[in-house]
């Protein structure tokens, strides 16, 4: 879990300390961001330097 007042920067800032190659983001059947507002996504997106994948809350597929 992660606690800060800039959950996007905290985001893509543990991602490069753990050296992620990806950030993945649930999504709500309301097509948000889990348990964020939907600009933090929208945050994550443009500011990371590694691809983001967001999976939709239905979607019952395998990573490979």
């Amino acid at each position: 879990m992660l606690f800060a007042d800039d959950v996007p920067k905290a985001i893509i800032n543990t991602a490069k300390a753990r050296a992620c190659t990806m950030i993945v983001l649930g999504l709500t059947a309301r097509g948000r961001s889990n348990g964020s507002s939907p600009g933090r996504a929208t945050a994550i997106i443009r500011s990371a330097d590694m691809p983001v994948l967001l999976c939709p809350a239905n979607w019952t597929g395998t990573m490979i």
